[in-house]
């Protein structure tokens, strides 16, 4: 044949091979494997079609595959498959230049044009053998690569000798980081070990992960595109989530035990709420508007993934909240001693009642001393929400040292101008000797009567009474010593983040923050490392609101950087002791307001776990005095 088929396809190549068969195992061969873009038949819906068995279909097929071996053909598939290397290799291969073998015949039969499979039939018998000489292997799958086979074997190797010391999930950026590895050669060696591991999302995760960690993965997109740098209450984050998945029926406690499980992405903040220390890093700026919508729509194969979980409730539980239902709002105090009266044989003497109340999900903390049903409770108006239980002693004074500290007035729903009102009217009653007149002059300090929702004419009265009323007489010593009680190294994590919010810090809000008992005054050992880290800016007293340091931002930035890495990291770490150092570098300043140079050198000595004794103890000329002034009221 004189003519040159160099000009032609390889397709065209093929097609004039299989023209030179008969017309009946030609028709076969055909219609078994297709021609052009129309897809070959199953044997069984050929058998349908051509009233031939199956067993003489194959025969056919096998007799032409025979005829195009013949030298005299077998030259023009032999040029055309050659010629069509690349195009059959991108016509299996994914994005990561990976053919999976699980998914071979699935991937083939929809893809390949008919005269290459064909082709290759004739010469490897089949697509298998094909891939076997012309591309590298691993257990799972065939791939061609731009790295070394070498590089690829050892980089997978890597990975999964990593993946117990790296915390996932982890966007893949982060996972890249690292493993310090070129993010084209990983995404290509994560793709050849989803025997080993998984990925979700653009996120790298553990093999064979839990409906957790894709509630993880979803929470943190939210987080990331949505409200970066945000601080967000557990009932939005839920809702979000809810309204956006619907595949998911999360319960509340869904939410928080994924969020929990996962402390290399997400920080607890007391009582405000969440954040994730994720948010300073990854970059979502990569992500098209178009895709994240994609992203964050429900999966079509996870809706199996989650079930109706049981309830857990425990009887305590539930009973703890039909009783609150009942009475509107209760003390923890109150709670324990129905319980108590009520249960006895449901609970023994260990029994705590006020951490389940504090604890459930279901309940609102309205004020530091009082609980509700969220349900109930949750939308309260924030002006003129009030509650006579509140008018009391011990709650009037927990809410002026708190305004004093700096905590904003509608830090609990029922601290609003309406309740701050009726303790001013109340406290001016009872104000019947010295101490308690104390008590509300230090009130008249603290409040504002321009935002109470009262007449101007009582209001202007109100102003007048505070501009000759107004003392402050709740300050006093503290009654720990800062080296007393050292605070984990993860509570410095949460204060910066608050820090970064709020812009200052106050005793209270570490309470906060942290997740302690609001009032206790533990915190001035929290208040005073930040101080000498110079986070904060030091004050005259430690009761009164502390200001953002120059170092505040530096210390968010090493704290998230170190936390994302291991979210057990404390004082015995690398971190821990770089900021010991730091912290002992300034023992030598006199500029720590309220905190004096001694007693920090207690808390440097304290941090380096040197006993602190007796005889190392200097009294203090600032804010620790070995007791707490007792108050008359």
């Amino acid at each position: 044949m004189t003519r040159s088929y160099d000009n032609q396809t390889p397709e065209q190549l093929i097609s004039r091979a299989i023209d030179t068969l008969e017309r009946d195992i030609k028709q076969i061969l055909i219609l078994r494997n297709g021609r052009g873009q129309t897809p070959g038949l199953p044997y069984e819906e050929l058998e349908n079609q051509t009233g031939q068995p199956i067993e003489c279909l194959i025969a056919m097929e096998k007799k032409a595959i025979r005829r195009l071996r013949h030298p005299s053909v077998a030259k023009w598939i032999v040029k055309a498959v050659k010629k069509a290397d690349n195009t059959i290799w991108q016509t299996l291969a994914n994005e990561d230049n990976v053919v999976y073998k699980d998914d071979l015949n699935r991937q083939f039969i929809t893809g390949l044009p008919g005269e290459l499979l064909i082709g290759i039939k004739c010469l490897y018998d089949n697509v298998s053998n094909w891939l076997d000489h012309h591309s590298h292997q691993n257990p799972i799958a065939w791939y061609r690569s731009e790295y070394p086979e070498k590089v690829i074997i050892t980089t997978i190797q890597e990975v999964i000798d990593q993946k117990e010391r790296i915390h996932m999930p982890l966007p893949f950026q982060q996972f890249v980081e690292q493993m310090n590895v070129e993010s084209r050669l990983l995404k290509q060696v994560l793709a050849l070990s989803t025997n080993k591991i998984s990925t979700y999302r653009g996120y790298v995760c553990n093999f064979r992960f839990r409906a957790r960690t894709v509630r993880a993965i979803r929470i943190h997109l939210m987080f990331c595109c949505h409200h970066p740098n945000q601080i967000l209450p557990l009932e939005q984050i839920h809702a979000e989530y809810v309204e956006t998945y619907s595949d998911d029926d999360a319960l509340l406690a869904d939410i928080v035990l994924s969020m929990t499980d996962n402390p290399h992405m997400f920080v607890r903040l007391g009582s405000l709420g969440w954040y994730t220390i994720m948010a300073h890093t990854v970059k979502v700026s990569h992500i098209e508007k178009k895709e994240f919508f994609h992203l964050q729509l429900p999966d079509e194969d996870k809706s199996q993934f989650f079930y109706k979980r049981p309830d857990f409730n425990s009887f305590l539980l539930d009973t703890i909240k039909d009783f609150v239902r009942k009475q509107g709002m209760v003390r923890p105090v109150e709670v324990d001693t129905y319980i108590r009266e009520n249960y006895q044989d449901r609970i023994n003497e260990s029994t705590q009642i006020a951490p389940l109340v504090a604890g459930a999900l279901d309940l609102l903390q309205v004020s530091p001393t009082c609980y509700a049903l969220r349900e109930t409770h949750s939308r309260l108006d924030s002006q003129n929400a009030a509650a006579k239980l509140l008018l009391t002693k011990s709650d009037l004074r927990w809410y002026i040292m708190s305004r004093y500290a700096g905590e904003p007035m509608h830090t609990f729903p029922l601290w609003t101008p309406k309740m701050e009102y009726m303790w001013s009217v109340w406290a001016q009653k009872n104000a019947t000797n010295p101490s308690k007149n104390r008590l509300f002059q230090s009130l008249m300090a603290v409040a504002d009567p321009t935002c109470w929702p009262v007449p101007e004419k009582e209001k202007n009265s109100w102003l007048e009474t505070k501009k000759w009323s107004s003392s402050y007489y709740l300050s006093h010593p503290c009654k720990h010593h800062i080296w007393t009680k050292i605070p984990p190294l993860r509570d410095f994590l949460a204060l910066s983040i608050g820090l970064q919010e709020f812009g200052d810090m106050n005793w209270i809000r570490v309470n906060r923050l942290a997740g302690y008992y609001l009032f206790d005054q533990h915190s001035v050992t929290s208040l005073a490392i930040l101080i000498a880290l110079e986070a904060l800016k030091p004050t005259d007293h430690w009761q009164q609101p502390h200001q953002m340091g120059p170092m505040a931002k530096e210390l968010l930035k090493t704290m998230t950087d170190a936390f994302q890495l291991d979210p057990k990291t404390n004082w015995d770490s690398d971190l821990g002791s770089q900021l010991i150092k730091q912290l002992v570098g300034q023992i030598s300043r006199s500029d720590f307001g309220w905190v004096s140079s001694s007693d920090l050198a207690l808390l440097a000595k304290t941090l380096l776990g040197e006993p602190v004794g007796k005889e190392d103890e200097q009294p203090s000329t600032n804010s620790f005095l070995p007791k707490q002034l007792e108050l008359p009221f």
